[in-house]
């Protein structure tokens, strides 16, 4: 089998992109083949697009040029002499075939080299589809001299186009999407509801597709019409189509969208074409631009809307989809570079470094600096981590094959305070004799308690008390019992609306009895053991006025945590 290489290639920065395709078959012309021998080649061209120009490459090695007779056929089977009986006695061909040249082959005793302009016309292929298999045909017409067929290349320059009209009756390689209410359909002169979608046949053709809107379907349901493209090799890509929509009832037509997803369907753009509302009884056309989505796998979406109204005169249709774009460089070979990461360390509790790294093998074009950063294994630790690629990726960096070589980031041992035991171990980092567990639970910005607090423990409790506090909200505070919590590492939620306690209605003036207290998030209960006569001892919820004794007045809060 031949060698094929594909290459992709710009020959200016604003011109037209060509897509190169070569065979190396190096096959033997035989010397004497007891009379004329023909020797077919063939290159298969697996791109999609209209041919606007072509350029024939030749490496020929053969005594006696004069011999060769040369003609190429297009995979429609449009065939163009290139050369027939030049060259005389020279030896061998190295050849441009261009229909552009000046140079007339020549018929004398010479080798052929350089750029010459065909005998036939290249441009006899314009317009025709690229893909498929071309066939060199070269005749040995003479059994005196031989050579050998080293490469042909095939340098086509034109645009990749996908045509859809429909006609045949199916969708034409679109397929229903997931996740609608219901289908696309395709249609042929007119659609079953009067009034809406086309009534005189297609754009091109009298074949559409289009979404019957009429019951079960409804004001808002949804019909999505999916294709995938391969825009890897392709530049400048477009898309072209008709759409008619049309309902001869007042505000009844929905709404015609065009979505893009680069990730196979998972989730799509938001619409990059989008029409809503009766546009009359005429095709309209549009062109919008896919540019974006050079390079990349892409589906594309029809979504068509039922509109509100007179909801099943909403018949949208689409004809004459055709997707173009040039043959791009994106196929040109990629430079292989080997990256190895330089190995790297920390001490334990450090940040990380920058991973730096080393192009061992191949090299950068000039300028050019590589997009991305190396990474590693989670972890903090004391010990030994792989350094990883990280971004820096082939996707992040489409001009070059990257192979990666790892490398070893160690974290050491550190002794911050001095006393012989390495941070990953010691249990008091600052030698403050207060625990590592304990110092960090702390949290930060507790208000100071008021002097006249009261704290006490009492069998696995702190209780913290505090008077006269104007029933200010505040008595979390001023008793202590915030910094208390936050000393354990406790957050709070504060208590401050009607519903967040439930208390019940218990004792009375002379009859003190057990009460109990239910909170959003716990409940309590108090039982007194006080002498009742002329008090009253329970939970309450209340204001501060309602603490009285005689003309006194002593406000108390009661805040109790378990430790």
């Amino acid at each position: 089998m031949p060698f094929i290489l594909l290459l992709f290639i710009s020959l200016y920065s604003n011109a037209q992109t060509s897509a190169t395709f070569t065979v190396t078959p190096n096959t033997t012309i035989a010397q004497t083949p007891g009379g004329a021998a023909t020797y077919n080649t063939t290159i298969n061209v697996p791109v999609n697009f209209n041919i606007s120009d072509i350029h024939v490459s030749l490496d020929i090695t053969h005594t006696w040029n004069d011999d060769l007779d040369i003609f190429l056929t297009s995979p429609a089977g449009t065939t163009v002499e290139l050369s027939t009986d030049n060259g005389g006695n020279g030896d061998n061909y190295n050849v441009i075939f261009d229909d552009t040249s000046a140079n007339i082959l020549p018929t004398s005793n010479t080798t052929i080299a350089g750029t010459y302009r065909p005998e036939g016309s290249l441009s006899d292929f314009n317009d025709e589809d690229a893909n498929g298999n071309w066939t060199l045909t070269i005749t040995d017409d003479t059994n005196q001299d031989g050579g050998t067929i080293n490469s042909i290349s095939l340098e086509i320059f034109g645009t990749t186009v996908t045509q859809q009209s429909f006609e045949d009756g199916s969708l034409s390689g679109w397929t229903q999407g997931n996740g609608d209410e219901f289908d696309w359909s395709n249609g042929n002169n007119t659609t079953p509801s009067n009034g809406t979608g086309p009534q005189n046949g297609g754009s091109d053709g009298t074949r559409f597709l289009f979404i019957e809107a009429s019951n079960p379907r409804a004001t808002g349901h949804k019909a999505y019409l999916d294709r995938t493209f391969d825009f890897t090799n392709t530049a400048n890509n477009k898309i072209s189509f008709d759409y008619h929509m049309y309902s001869t009832a007042a505000n009844s037509m929905g709404t015609l969208n065009l979505r893009v997803s680069t990730n196979g369907g998972a989730s799509f753009s938001t619409p990059i074409f989008s029409e809503t509302g009766n546009k009359g009884n005429v095709w309209n056309s549009n062109v919008t631009d896919l540019s974006a989505y050079d390079g990349l796998n892409v589906v594309l979406r029809f979504e068509g809307i039922v509109g509100g109204g007179t909801f099943w005169s909403s018949d949208a249709a689409i004809d004459n989809v055709i997707v173009a774009g040039t043959a791009s460089t994106g196929s040109a070979p990629r430079i292989p570079i080997t990256i190895t990461a330089d190995a790297s360390s920390k001490e334990f509790g450090d940040a990380d470094p920058v991973f730096t790294y080393q192009i061992t093998s191949g090299a950068l074009d000039s300028g050019d600096t590589l997009v991305g950063s190396l990474d590693r294994d989670a972890g903090e630790a004391v010990g030994n981590y792989n350094i990883n690629q990280g971004s820096i990726l082939n996707v992040n960096n489409p001009k070059y094959d990257i192979t990666f070589i790892s490398a070893i980031f160690s974290i050491g041992s550190k002794d911050t305070d001095g006393d012989g035991y390495a941070d990953d171990i010691d249990v008091d980092l600052d030698n403050d004799g207060i625990l590592n567990v304990d110092e960090s639970c702390i949290i930060a910005g507790a208000a100071e308690p008021e002097s006249d607090r009261i704290k006490y423990s009492d069998e696995g409790y702190d209780m913290y008390v505090i008077g006269g506090n104007a029933n200010n909200g505040n008595g979390y505070k001023e008793s202590g019992f915030e910094k208390g919590a936050y000393a354990k590492g406790l957050n709070l939620t504060v208590l401050n609306n009607a519903n967040d306690f439930v208390f019940s209605a218990v004792g009375g003036e002379d009859n003190a009895a057990s009460s109990a207290a239910t909170f959003a998030n716990g409940s309590l209960s108090y039982t007194t053991n006080a002498n009742t006569t002329g008090r009253r001892n329970e939970f309450r919820e209340t204001t501060g006025a309602s603490f009285r004794s005689g003309t006194s007045e002593m406000h108390f809060i009661l805040n109790l945590q378990l430790i």
